[in-house]
């Protein structure tokens, strides 16, 4: 299961340790401490998930405390994958869609892509195959060409895994092989090649198939993938058994196991031993089979003690996340609860302020209305006085020279005095 993550491959436990001071030191920017930690559970996803969740969600809640969204969008992402790989679909698919969702808020068209082409993983898994068809084509729709050629090869997956169309399968792993190609990416070329081989091999184009699992392990010795390396001389022992070639059955076989012993992969081991019991059981070599059955046994019982314990630690490792969960959400909602606290606040004084603005603008508009209203009638009244004035300086005007005419036609006391003397004047 290939998830696409932003895998950081940390062979040196010196650059693991690095990281863990600088995410430790908080002496640092909270964008150095997300970063450390990041590549820290990216590099632990796929092979040790439950420490990627933890990590993971150390790192959710630094990146939500700093509101940082591109970092809370890879911390989910980075739990979407761990999940996925512990085989617990429903927090996969929730972890994956908060990615989804921050994506969006983010407008961020790569991320988004991505996202689809892992929940389109996530449901081939789980093998709800129309539905993984369904986000591997959203994927298509909206990424480059790395991110097409993915969804062709998980296409190719789909049709061969949940269809059994083999020939739709070649054809989607043809078109992911072309962009592969332009692309110059061996790691994808090698995969491509490998899916190509298994898909013609159920057509019954065994020539075809064989060409294709040689190309795959020529690519895998050039980048030097022993995981890959190991795989392809099983496939090829598996081939050769399978058309009962078993002297190179056991020689891939054997070379597999000396590859996979350096890398210490349990079910590669188990394999090959079984392919080996298998072909010297068909040569009538039946102490050889026995013995390698024997291994196959003990490596089987591994396993299985392996997983079992890991279903015991799991339990363990989910109690120890959900608790983790649910305090980033207590944090969370308290977090909301203020902020919506502080919002309602800040409303309550945007509206007070607003409303004592709004009735100083009313009380100030009506007086200047009023202002207007006395001045005008004050214009008015001045005009008034003024013509009374000019009325009763037109009056008095007129009884001033209405004065000066009767003083002007009667004879003053002084001579009618003189004309008369003192006489009396009688009637």
């Amino acid at each position: 299961m290939a998830f696409f993550s932003f895998s950081i491959l940390l062979g040196k436990n010196r650059k693991l340790d690095s990281l863990v001071l600088v995410y430790t030191n908080e002496s640092q920017s909270d964008t150095n401490r997300l970063k450390a930690i990041f590549f820290l559970a990216s590099n632990y996803a796929q092979s040790n998930p439950d420490t990627a969740i933890i990590l993971a969600l150390q790192q959710l809640e630094l990146a939500q405390k700093s509101h940082q969204k591109k970092y809370e969008f890879k911390a989910y992402n980075i739990l979407g994958i761990s999940y996925a790989v512990k085989g617990d679909k429903t927090s996969s698919l929730n972890h994956f869609l908060s990615a989804l969702k921050i994506s969006e808020e983010l407008n961020d068209i790569h991320s988004k892509g991505d996202c689809y082409m892992n929940i389109g993983l996530l449901y081939k898994e789980h093998r709800q195959f129309d539905k993984a068809m369904e986000y591997c084509l959203r994927a298509i729709e909206i990424n480059d060409k790395n991110g097409i050629m993915d969804s062709y090869t998980n296409m190719g997956l789909i049709y061969e895994e949940g269809f059994s169309d083999f020939d739709k399968a070649v054809e989607y792993y043809k078109k992911a092989l072309v962009i592969s190609k332009q692309q110059n990416d061996l790691r994808s070329l090698q995969v491509i090649y490998s899916n190509l081989a298994n898909a013609t091999s159920k057509l019954g184009k065994f020539t075809e198939s064989l060409e294709y699992h040689f190309n795959s392990l020529t690519i895998a010795k050039s980048i030097n993938n022993a995981y890959a390396i190991s795989l392809e001389y099983l496939n090829l022992g598996g081939f050769y058994e399978g058309t009962g070639n078993f002297k190179l059955a056991t020689k891939y076989c054997d070379s597999s196991l000396q590859v996979s012993k350096n890398i210490n992969e349990l079910e590669l081991k188990a394999t090959a031993y079984h392919i080996l019991a298998s072909s010297y059981s068909k040569t009538k070599n039946f102490e050889l089979a026995y013995n390698y059955e024997v291994k196959f046994k003990q490596y089987a019982d591994s396993i299985y003690n392996i997983e079992t314990s890991k279903q015991f630690s799991d339990i363990k490792i989910k109690f120890e996340v959900n608790k983790k969960e649910i305090e980033l959400k207590s944090k969370a909602e308290a977090q909301k609860a203020i902020t919506d606290e502080e919002r309602k606040r800040q409303q309550f004084v945007i509206y007070s302020v607003s409303s004592v603005l709004l009735i100083l603008l009313l009380f100030s508009s009506l007086l200047y209305k009023r202002y207007k209203i006395t001045k005008k009638q004050k214009l008015i009244i001045e005009e008034k006085n003024k013509e009374v004035e000019e009325k009763n300086k037109d009056i008095l005007d007129s009884l001033k020279y209405a004065r000066r005419i009767q003083k002007s036609l009667l004879p003053t006391e002084k001579y009618i005095h003189r004309i008369l003397g003192n006489k009396n004047i009688h009637n």
